[in-house]
């Protein structure tokens, strides 16, 4: 049960006799001493203040404590002639279920800018599928009209234009026979890329017991809860720091999230992640913490740097018990690595690359030599041509300036975790020199997902719409066909 402080004793204030807490920290939390728990989980929430006079008032929005011990920032404004007593309870899953009025419509208002995010994509989803791909939803898959398919997921779908399609319809010859048997790696273009990246297939197969008929739609539904999530999280966020939960919607703007919508690849999983490991990061809690990057390891390979950001912020503080935990997010990730890796050997898959050869440095500035050497884009038109270059040119300045923002803000971001997760992302810009990496932004966007999506839930959210957005104007293009022919169906249906 929570106590009552008499905060007399511990503020300062005019007409009190003592000018200086009087209590401990420790005292102040319980009525008798005891040892200052450690873990984020156990913070404290300000509830609200229940004021002398018969009706109780509310303060706006809750408040955590800075550090133990800081009693005199409780951020609670202290009337003179006042005696306002403060309800704490501990930040919990069991305490946010008996907050009452208050956490109760935070949460249905994430729910429902969740649920019309979801709303939104899907009806993008359902007209496009409807206009373009003659009511066939595998068309979302980007299927190549020349890529070979397992006989068993290539009846009824619909082939794309692009004779090589795009990366989803790989994803989507995995979700048919995770396990990787019958010879399913012969079909992937990069087996051993693809093959890691287990999560949101095995999701799909597992959701439908693995009946092949149901595969592709519960694939879509992964997707699309992905996105309900991560809009979940965004606006959880938001409301954590004082914003309109709409703030949370921007969530949609993330390249990566646009992308997933277009071809099914598998990062919005990782960008709903990032957003997640943010919210239970500030809330504390380990097992949901835990959880999330477990599935973020399992995404690609580029998630297993949120596990990695929280083992080395454990070891900075010292804290090996954590560190440890954090440690064994990354093993179900590596046991799967294992089984890929003797798959791919016994089938004859070749040499087997640890690390994609992008990812190799070289010593190159492959960002700068694509900013000064653009597509040529031969097939186009002179204004197209130039059209396309430009807003190449805007999404590669996009993507600097994310990371400049996240060097400059980087020691405003309040969990250690957190800011060492943007740094490990950084690094990895850093890393990558390739100059083949950087020719397309409907995919160089994906592999910084996190990027664009913590320094949403930062401090500068504003900023980090708008570079996320000058992403999105050459992801958006990739949409133009599409959105004529919707455009044509409505206006003479």
């Amino acid at each position: 049960m929570p106590g009552r402080v008499d905060m007399r004793s511990v503020m300062r204030s005019s007409g009190q006799k003592f000018h200086r807490p009087r209590l401990t920290a420790r005292q102040f939390i319980r009525f008798e001493p005891w040892k200052h728990p450690k873990d984020s989980s156990e913070r404290l929430l300000v509830i609200g203040i229940l004021d002398p006079r018969p009706q109780p008032r509310r303060i706006r929005g809750h408040r955590i404590f800075k550090r133990p011990g800081k009693v005199n920032q409780s951020h609670i404004p202290v009337a003179r002639g006042h005696a306002p007593r403060v309800l704490f309870y501990p930040l919990n899953t069991a305490t946010m279920e008996k907050l009452g009025p208050a956490p109760r419509k935070e949460i249905t208002r994430a729910l429902t800018f969740a649920a019309l995010a979801v709303l939104a994509v899907l009806s993008w989803q359902a007209l496009t599928v409807h206009v373009n791909y003659q009511g066939n939803w595998t068309g979302l898959f980007r299927i190549g009209y020349r890529t070979k398919l397992p006989p068993a997921s290539a009846q009824g779908v619909f082939r794309n234009s692009n004779p090589t399609g795009y990366d989803g319809q790989y994803y989507r010859i995995m979700a048919h026979n995770p396990l990787l048997r019958d010879g399913t790696v012969a079909f992937l273009d990069d087996p051993l890329m693809r093959s890691r990246r287990i999560l949101v297939p095995a999701l799909a197969w597992l959701l439908v017991a693995g009946r092949q008929g149901l595969i592709d739609g519960a694939y879509v539904f992964v997707i699309l809860a992905f996105i309900f999530a991560g809009t979940y999280w965004m606006v959880r966020l938001q409301i954590s720091a004082g914003r309109h939960p709409a703030w949370g919607l921007c969530f949609l703007a993330v390249p990566a999230v646009l992308i997933a919508v277009d071809s099914m690849t598998v990062d919005v999983a990782i960008a709903a992640l990032a957003a997640g490991f943010a919210w239970h990061l500030t809330t504390g809690r380990a097992s949901a913490l835990w959880l999330i990057l477990v599935a973020s390891a399992l995404v690609r390979e580029t998630g297993l740097l949120l596990p990695a950001a929280c083992v080395l912020a454990s070891m900075y503080r010292r804290d090996w018990r954590k560190a440890t935990l954090w440690a064994t997010t990354a093993l179900p990730a590596f046991c799967w690595y294992g089984y890929v890796h003797a798959v791919l050997a016994a089938s004859g898959a070749g040499h087997l690359a640890l690390a994609p050869h992008f990812m190799i440095p070289r010593l190159e500035l492959g960002i700068l030599r694509q900013a000064l050497e653009p597509q040529s884009y031969a097939r186009f038109s002179p204004l197209l041509r130039t059209v396309a270059q430009g807003l190449d040119e805007l999404a590669l300045a996009g993507t600097v300036a994310v990371v400049v923002l996240v060097v400059v803000r980087s020691r405003h971001v309040r969990p250690l975790a957190q800011r060492t997760a943007l740094v490990l992302y950084v690094l990895m810009f850093a890393a990558i020199t390739s100059k083949i990496f950087w020719s397309d932004a409907y995919s160089y966007s994906r592999a910084f997902a996190p990027l664009f999506v913590l320094p949403m839930a930062g401090d500068r959210p504003r900023t980090a719409l708008l570079l996320a957005l000058l992403v999105d104007l050459r992801i958006l293009a990739e949409f133009e066909s599409q959105a004529l022919h919707v455009l044509q169906w409505l206006a003479f249906r």
